[in-house]
């Protein structure tokens, strides 16, 4: 066989029983046949507003892959591109890419034998396909894998905890970098392009080789432009806030002559970002309001003012007083007439207390260690006894600083 140069040669096969030779040209369809590798190099200058010693990875390459399917058992690798820092601005880019699906075994070997010159990958969605699709494929061609011993960091698993925060309407490389602002040339999906690889298996064709690369390079040039969205994950956890500020409350004047309904139903504080954020965000949660931008985020809490429960532990030890509406302990009610008390259930044994109350967040328990704010002293109120929390507004704002992260914290997990 005879191959001429370029990405598909028209094949010509000699057949020396015959004088003078022939020369017999092969059709179309058998290009793919014969097809070989391409390998694509590039240094880029890239800006990454992310520290990625954060990653917690020392050397790491970004890697992402184009298959002719989802199954690893019936499609095959055809594409990868992989990113990698060689100083913090200068980085180096490459991709392999199969003229012929029978040279997958070459670009898993190629590829496989990189990877091993870093200390851990980062993908989008890399845990759920990439990473177990290359290890069935190296699986199948008898390739040395190191795709699943390597650490590895997937943005997708990050950033899809805060998809209700940021109002994303999915978690696709394409939405997250519509969120952040991030353009692209490229239209096509991994599933469109399916379709191109085989026409330019067949044709060799140089726009749809380019189609096929432009896609891959900007999913692996996505990546790290997308790390900075790993800034709100951490307001679900440990929001990187500090000590707020009082703009509005009970008994002082609000700004701009705010009336006094207003000053006494809600509560208005600023807080401080550690982080700058790449692209604002706000939620509404039952009468709470946020909103965050660039280095500062607002929450406007809803008061609730009048009378609420204090439900006592140990109900066994205290009678409830009808009468009263309020449960005293045992001590106490064995100098009240029987007539007039009764065992208290888990349902009476409380007392009551009127006054400007701070509703907790749903699922939030103040006396921990971690919100380091309520003492256990300090009681919660509730409306009823599986109701949700309260605490007493006093003179002074309420809480030290892991409190209020605890409480954004709940509120952000409930968008």
């Amino acid at each position: 066989m005879i191959q001429k140069e370029g990405a598909y040669a028209d094949i010509f096969i000699f057949l020396p029983s015959r004088d003078p030779p022939l020369f017999c040209f092969t059709p179309p369809p058998l290009r793919g046949m014969i097809g070989g590798m391409k390998t694509i190099e590039k240094e880029l200058f890239l800006t990454i507003e992310y520290p990625l010693e954060r990653l917690g990875i020392s050397r790491p390459l970004f890697l992402d892959i184009e298959t002719t399917g989802l199954s690893p058992e019936r499609s095959r690798v055809y594409l990868a591109g992989c990113l990698f820092p060689h100083t913090s601005e200068c980085w180096g880019f490459r991709q392999w890419l199969t003229e012929s699906p029978f040279e997958e075994r070459r670009l898993l070997e190629q590829v496989s034998a990189f990877c091993r010159d870093f200390t851990g990958l980062v993908h989008f969605n890399g845990d759920r396909f990439d990473l177990p699709y290359l290890q069935k494929r190296c699986e199948e061609q008898g390739v040395s894998s190191p795709f699943l011993s390597l650490p590895s960091f997937d943005i997708y698993r990050n950033v899809r905890a805060c998809r209700n925060l940021c109002a994303l309407p999915n978690v696709k490389q394409k939405t997250v970098e519509h969120f952040l602002g991030i353009d692209r040339e490229d239209r096509y999906s991994g599933g469109q392009l399916i379709a191109v690889y085989h026409r330019f298996v067949q044709t060799g064709d140089r726009e749809l080789q380019r189609l096929l690369l432009l896609h891959n390079e900007e999913d692996v040039l996505g990546m790290p432009r997308l790390l900075p969205m790993l800034l709100y994950p951490e307001f679900l956890s440990n929001p990187p806030i500090g000590m707020p500020r009082l703009l509005a409350g009970p008994g002082m004047e609000a700004e701009g002559g705010t009336q006094r309904l207003v000053r006494e139903t809600e509560l208005l504080l600023s807080f401080p970002l550690e982080i700058r954020l790449p692209r604002p965000f706000s939620f509404h949660l039952g009468g709470w309001y946020a909103s965050a931008r660039e280095d500062s985020l607002r929450l406007r809490i809803p008061l609730q003012a009048g009378e609420l429960r204090y439900y006592l532990p140990n109900y066994r030890d205290y009678y409830y007083l009808p009468e009263e509406d309020m449960a005293i302990h045992k001590s106490v009610a064995a100098y009240v007439d029987k007539d007039y008390r009764k065992k208290a259930t888990p349902d009476t044994c409380y007392t009551k207390k009127s006054g400007v109350f701070l509703p907790l967040p749903p699922g939030m328990e103040p006396h921990t260690p971690e919100t380091g704010s309520a003492s256990p002293s300090e009681p919660v109120f509730r409306e009823r006894r599986s109701g949700p929390g309260f605490l007493l507004c006093k003179d002074s704002l309420p809480g030290s600083l892991p409190f209020w992260k605890a409480y954004l914290a709940a509120l952000c997990r409930s968008v």
